[in-house]
């Protein structure tokens, strides 16, 4: 029963410890930190694949230009 009593009583300081209070808040915050982070990876997603579109649209308007140039 000494152990028992010895946990409890480490548990308690750790309840008492104001530094131990980084840990819950952490384990609150992590899940918002890794959702701000999906959603910069998704916008960069978003960013480069309208950028790609708009590649392929200005080739698409320039190989037509140059097929009126050439008239054909």
């Amino acid at each position: 029963m000494q152990c028992m009593s010895g946990l409890k009583q480490k548990i308690r300081q750790f309840k008492k410890d104001v530094k131990a209070a980084v840990l819950p808040v952490a384990a609150l915050l992590f899940p918002v930190i890794l959702g701000m982070a999906a959603l910069g990876v998704d916008a960069g997603s978003w960013l480069v694949n309208q950028r790609n579109l708009q590649n392929a649209a200005d080739a698409a308007a320039l190989a037509a230009a140059w097929e009126i140039a050439r008239g054909d």
